[in-house]
């Protein structure tokens, strides 16, 4: 500790030599302030560090100076007792870690590889309990017992499994249906007796023709595969078989049989012989019927007939006469009605679809009830989109669709009504055909019942009718693919019918931009084109 003025001289006291520092040094940094540090002061005895700080009321400055390196001693050599210290101690922590690791790893793994056993469904080796200490033993022993309880659930199930398994077998060989099993390449890991028979039937032996000496499992793949590509969820194949001949009926889905992603595909040929035949019966009773129905009731109708052209009192021809005549009509359309139905369930009725004309289709069910319609003096408008007039379906069909509705709406419309026929296209490319009506309409809840088979609301039983028209909508619809409904609004209100039809397979052919209308007179129907946005009735 020294004494200096403020020009950095250094006072000198007797038997005390000052370091050799700068004057000019100093007294350029005691005018930088009253106080500060002195990092390193150059002098000829090595480097210094201090610090002043002047006097208050003198013009003397206190000075404190000490050799750089004996000042920064004492730091160092607390920093690196520190760092000796925390590396011994790094050091014998790694060695405990290591001991306790050994001493746990051990029994961990010994734990895990039972585990891994236990996974792959071995149950029979325990866990060594001698490396165990502690914890682990108590934890190892629990694990043995476990395991032994596993094995012997596992043993029990697998002879539940087996005979399980034997069951199902017995149950698939004895099945009159076929069931195969294959990969997704077709190639067959599964076949019953049943479908070994629809393969060596000879229906497929096509397949081979022209084709070099194969192997039974590749014919068996190109049978599958066959089978598949040609009468999967399509109608019914015949198959011969010794003394007579089978029908099947051949379903397809492709599932993953585990979670390794691998896909099989089972293959089921139903047979349905039994209901072919049945099918069969049916529509030969229908036919025998209908001709034994027809028979007498041609013969009635010659005589009515007769005796309307004889006949000489009006009020026998009005009230006998024509009352046989109306029974015998109705007679005749419950037979048609029942027929027509019948067969359409059976999947008698082939459908020839093509494209034809709405705007004629609905034309001539128009014609045909003219007569009725005259009669009530309902207005009916006839109308198609530009670009929906072409119709893909059954003409024939549709056109009976379309008279038993406008059938339907003349007898439910009061006098003076009107009843709209219109198609328009939908967004998948088919078309929606409705016909709308103000009749005396129908409640919510009976939308749906109307559509079955002799099925009636209270108005349709007093308008007479047997509940087949409808039904037969309905079936139609199904047969080209589509749906039928109905809306209404409620009682007096109006009923909407409508008819969906899918569009035709593959690339449409070019629509004929076509719009027609037409009002039901007593006199004519007229008919004229316009425009598709202006639609208007001419009311009678």
């Amino acid at each position: 500790i020294f004494l200096s003025g403020d020009d950095g001289r250094i006072f000198q006291v007797k038997n005390d030599v000052p370091p050799p520092v700068s004057p000019v040094f100093l007294k350029s940094h005691y005018a930088a302030g009253q106080r500060g540090i002195l990092k390193a002061i150059p002098t000829v005895h090595g480097t210094f560090v201090g610090a002043f700080e002047a006097v208050p009321g003198t013009n003397m400055t206190v000075l404190t100076l000490q050799l750089k390196r004996e000042a920064f001693w004492d730091i160092s050599l607390t920093v690196w007792l520190t760092l000796f210290f925390l590396l011994a101690l790094l050091t014998a922590s790694y060695f405990a870690a290591l001991f306790l690791a050994g001493r746990i790893s051990g029994p961990v793994e010994l734990l895990k590889n039972a585990a891994d056993r236990i996974m792959r469904h071995d149950f029979k080796r325990p866990v060594d309990l001698r490396p165990m200490w502690g914890d682990f033993a108590g934890l190892a022993a629990t694990f043995n017992l476990m395991q032994s309880e596993l094995g012997r659930y596992h043993s029990l199930q697998l002879d539940k499994l087996f005979d399980e398994k034997r069951k199902l077998d017995l149950l698939i060989s004895l099945m009159r249906d076929g069931v195969m099993l294959t990969d997704a390449q077709y190639r067959v890991l599964f076949l019953n007796d049943s479908a070994k028979r629809v393969l060596d039937s000879g229906l497929f032996d096509a397949l081979f023709q022209g084709r070099p000496a194969l192997s039974r499992r590749e014919k068996n793949r190109l049978i599958a595969r066959e089978v598949v590509a040609k009468y999967a969820g399509r109608e019914a194949f015949l198959v011969p078989r010794s003394g007579g001949k089978s029908f099947f009926r051949a379903m397809s889905e492709l599932f993953k049989a585990n979670s390794s992603g691998e896909a099989v595909r089972l293959i089921v040929l139903r047979d349905v012989t039994i209901e072919h035949e049945i099918d069969v019966m049916k529509e030969d009773f229908f036919n025998a019927i209908a001709h034994d129905l027809r028979a007498p009731l041609l013969g009635m109708q010659g005589y009515i007939k007769l005796i309307e052209a004889s006949a000489r009192d009006a009020r026998e021809r009005d009230e006998y006469l024509a009352a046989m005549a109306v029974s015998v009509r109705r007679l005749f359309e419950l037979v048609e009605g029942v027929l027509e139905i019948a067969r359409m369930e059976t999947g008698s009725i082939k459908l020839n679809p093509s494209e034809f004309s709405f705007e004629e289709c609905a034309g001539r069910a128009v014609d045909a009830l003219r007569p009725v319609l005259e009669d009530k003096r309902l207005a009916v408008t006839v109308a198609a989109d530009p670009a929906a007039d072409t119709v893909y379906g059954d003409e024939r069909l549709v056109g009976r669709v379309l008279n038993n509705l406008l059938s339907n709406a003349a007898k439910f419309t009061p006098p003076g009504g009107s009843v709209t026929i219109d198609c328009h296209a939908t967004e998948a490319g088919g078309r929606l055909v409705r016909v709308s009506d103000t009749g005396i309409g129908v409640d919510p809840e009976n939308l749906e019942t109307i559509f079955e088979k002799y099925r009636q609301t209270e108005a349709g039983k007093t308008a007479g009718g047997y509940g087949l028209g409808l039904a037969i909508v309905r079936t139609i619809a199904a047969v080209h693919g589509g749906s039928a409904r109905a809306k209404s609004a409620g009682a007096g209100k109006g009923t909407v019918f409508e008819l969906t039809l899918p569009p035709k397979p593959g690339p449409d052919a070019p629509q004929t931009a076509v719009t027609h209308s037409a009002a039901v007179a007593p006199a004519a129907v007229r008919r004229r084109r316009r425009r598709p946005r202006h639609r208007r009735e001419r009311p009678i």
